[in-house]
Formats: C-alpha cells, sequence, structure tokens
C-alpha cells in the first residue's frame, strides 16, 4: 500500500509541475526573451516547452491509472518507474549544479525545485528500492 501512495504521489506531483509549466510564459517574462531569438528558433523552444508539458501530464496520468503496475516495477512498467526515477535524478543534479546561478535571481524557487525534484525521484525509486531489497 505504501509504494502504491508514492507513486500517486509522484503523479500528483507531475501533475503539479505540468500546471507550473504552464505559467512559465508570463511567469519568466519569455515573450521579452523569445523577441531575442530567431522566430523558428521560438518556435522550437515553445514545441519543446508544450512537448514537456504534455509528457509531465502523461507520467501523471500513468501514475493514476496504473498505480498498481508501476509500484510492482514488473516489465515494462519497471523500466518506465526506473526511466522517471532517474530522469528526476538527473534533473535534482542538473538544478544544483547547472542552474545555480540562478540562485541570486529567486534563492526560494531554487531549493524549492530541489526539493521537489527530489521528492519525485525518491517517489519513483521507492518501488524499484522494495523490488530490488525485498522481492528478489
Amino acid at each position: 500500500m505504501t509504494i502504491s501512495v508514492a507513486i500517486l504521489f509522484g503523479g500528483l506531483l507531475s501533475f503539479a509541475l505540468a500546471i507550473f509549466h504552464c505559467t512559465f510564459y508570463n511567469y519568466l517574462k519569455w515573450e521579452n526573451d523569445l523577441k531575442n531569438v530567431t522566430v523558428s528558433n521560438g518556435k522550437i523552444f515553445m514545441t519543446l516547452h508544450i512537448a514537456l508539458i504534455a509528457i509531465f501530464l502523461f507520467f501523471a496520468f500513468l501514475s493514476f491509472v496504473y498505480t498498481e503496475e508501476l509500484s510492482q516495477c514488473n516489465g515494462l512498467a519497471g523500466i518506465i518507474t526506473g526511466f522517471y526515477a532517474f530522469v528526476w535524478l538527473f534533473r535534482t543534479v542538473w538544478q544544483v549544479t547547472y542552474l545555480k546561478q540562478f540562485k541570486n535571481e529567486k534563492p526560494l524557487l531554487h531549493y524549492i525545485l530541489v526539493v521537489w525534484f527530489l521528492m519525485l525521484f525518491v517517489s519513483y525509486s521507492i518501488p524499484i528500492a522494495d523490488k530490488l531489497l525485498f522481492r528478489i
């Protein structure tokens, strides 16, 4: 039961992250920034951002609808869970190392994101740890 809760919590975090990303255009004032790049680069940037939102929503959907499968980590569900856990571990490290220069602009946001990404990593790592340690 606890493992299922971890997957559901990860789904909730993924859904909230998708909603948060929907605010980026205004919150980060991308309209001004995108004026400084070519039209094609701006469109590519926005396309990638919209695709990222769709990916977050897809993983939230998987987490809500296939909770038991993801929590058991068997077959493809194990690969999906492991991949998503790895993505959030990578994103946490990236936030701490590469994006550390943003601490001066919005230090609270930087730390909130680090905690958010770590919670996502842990949520999707719990089923993997359970399988490796207790269900060999």
